[in-house]
């Protein structure tokens, strides 16, 4: 039997996604020549207990619109720490870090199609990500 103490302070409550749009016009595309990049926000309720979270990521070739690919995320969230300024970091750090597997394996599962190499994103520091994009 597990300890109560054990049980994570952030549950993920429910999770779907919220848009996906994959376009082709090519049989030939450069996977050397792929963008991608990464969005998040966050929607708290009043407590800041609560937390509807969205990522997402848009992948296009650099040189023309030959793929086009954009899938969201969502995950609804909750946090029973009693610290208001823990319950906040709590819900836009790690959040990310539980959507990010998800956001992966749709978009490897969209882009496994005939004569296309599915596009496997690594796994990664998602927040990390976020960080350096602010910093530039």
């Amino acid at each position: 039997m597990l300890n109560a103490s054990l049980n994570s302070v952030v549950e993920l409550k429910h999770l779907y996604i919220g848009h996906i749009s994959f376009s082709r016009t090519s049989d030939k595309i450069d996977d050397n020549k792929l963008t991608i990049s990464f969005k998040k926000s966050y929607d708290f309720n009043e407590e800041h207990n609560a937390c509807k979270v969205t990522l997402g990521c848009s992948i296009k070739n650099q040189d023309s619109e030959c793929i086009n690919l954009q899938v969201d995320i969502i995950g609804h969230f909750t946090c029973n720490d009693e610290s208001l300024e823990r319950r906040e970091q709590l819900l836009t750090k790690n959040t990310l870090a539980i959507l990010f597997p998800y956001l992966r394996s749709q978009i490897s599962l969209i882009t496994a199609q005939p004569e296309l190499t599915p596009i496997v994103l690594p796994p990664m520091n998602i927040e990390a990500v976020f960080d350096l994009a602010s910093d530039e």
